[in-house]
Formats: structure tokens, sequence, C-alpha cells
């Protein structure tokens, strides 16, 4: 996963760190989502996932503002130091419905291999079926299966306790949560890229707007965490 994948998808990964409460609930194909009580707290990952919850909607917010107001021709200022993740979107759609379109095929790919990155991280934890463990010390206490069409299947261990399947139940409305996000963020780009799409009269810049809206989002996140980390 790319680090901004990695941040709004959390623990869900495609290979499990500690094995499942069953044996019959290991599958290398289906992607899981393993939480150690003895690493994290349940605390820790309801205040990240707040955080990103709230971050991801400023980002939203602060992108329809720019696809929603941006016309063809309106930015002429070049790039800067002191620009903003706005300023910098607006120039960079300004180069991408340009005569220079051609050239920035050519420049670094590194948004574009970390959004196809993010979309084949969403439609695998989007897969057919899910798992979500929880367990301490690497010993899992209880094993979900979540199929596409919402049907649940749960394993506890035979030592769990009342507590740890109210832990267990929590975790597995982090994870669901989570994998939502991911689904809104890839809707907000696709919904936004389809606004500015519309209004391109360059052949083949179509195909450069994702990046470009992909690197704002890492910028405001980037200025968005900057600010919080900053001391007051």
């Amino acid at each position: 996963m790319s680090n901004l994948s990695a941040d709004v998808l959390g623990a869900w990964a495609r290979q499990a760190t500690f094995e499942a409460t069953s044996k019959g609930l290991d599958d290398d194909t289906t992607p899981v989502w393993q939480m150690d009580l003895k690493s994290y707290t349940l605390g820790q990952q309801s205040e990240a996932l707040r955080r990103d919850r709230e971050q991801l909607e400023r980002v939203a917010a602060r992108l329809r503002a720019v696809t929603t107001t941006w016309q063809p021709g309106g930015a002429q200022t070049l790039k800067s130091q002191h620009s903003s993740p706005e300023d910098d979107l607006r120039l960079a759609l300004e180069q991408i419905n340009g005569a220079q379109t051609k050239t920035l095929f050519n420049r670094d790919t590194t948004a574009q291999a970390e959004l196809s990155g993010f979309v084949a991280d969403v439609q695998a934890v989007l897969a057919p079926l899910s798992r979500i463990d929880t367990g301490a010390g690497g010993l899992p206490l209880a094993s979900t299966v979540i199929s596409w069409t919402g049907d649940i299947q749960t394993v506890w261990h035979a030592a769990v306790t009342t507590r740890q399947i109210a832990l267990h139940r929590a975790n597995v409305r982090i994870a669901l949560a989570r994998r939502m996000l991911a689904v809104r963020l890839l809707d907000t780009i696709a919904t936004s890229a389809a606004t500015i799409i519309i209004r391109l009269v360059t052949p083949g810049a179509q195909l450069l707007v994702f990046p470009a809206l992909w690197q704002f989002t890492r910028d405001v996140l980037t200025e968005l965490r900057d600010r919080q980390s900053a001391p007051v």
C-alpha cells in the first residue's frame, strides 16, 4: 500500500499476521483486518478513525470548492513554495488542458502509481469475503467473516470473555468504518474528476486529471497534519 492508502485503510491487509480463530477461516485470497489488543487499544483506533474521517471531510470540501469553480484559463501563476494546494491544483489543471499536455505524460508518475495502488487496495478489501480478527499477544480471540451481501459469521475462541466479545464487536465496527472511508475517498476523487473532465478540450488530458486530484489530496492531508503537529 502507498502511505496514504495505508493511512486510510488502516489495518486492512492481504496477509494475516496471526491465525484466525478457526483453521477453516484461513484463506490467502481473503482481505483481513487484524487487531492485537496487546499492541493497540481500540480507543487509539477509534481516535485515529475520528481524526482521519474529519481530515478527509475537509479534503473533500476543499476539492469540491476547486473543481466546481475551476474554468480553463483561470490560473496563470507559476507554482512556488508559498502556493497553496488549491493554487497548485488549478495550475496543474491548466497545464493538463494546455498544449503542453503531451510532455506531462513523461513526468514523475508517483501520483499515478499511488492512485493505482489505492484503487487496487480498495478493490481488494471489497472482495466477496473479508475477515476481521481480534487477538491478544498473537493468539486469536475471535474471527468474523463478512460476505459482500452482508452475511456475517463469527467464530469465538473457547475461552473468550464477555469483555473480549465486546472488544471484538467494536473492532468489527472500526474495520468496516475504515473500509467505507476508503470508498468515500475514491468516490470523492472520481466525482471531482468527472466535474473537471467535461471542461477539458485537449485530447488525452482526461488521463492526467485523476493523478492531479490524488496529489491534491496528499498535499492537503500533509498540510492538515503538519498544522496538527505544530507546537502551539
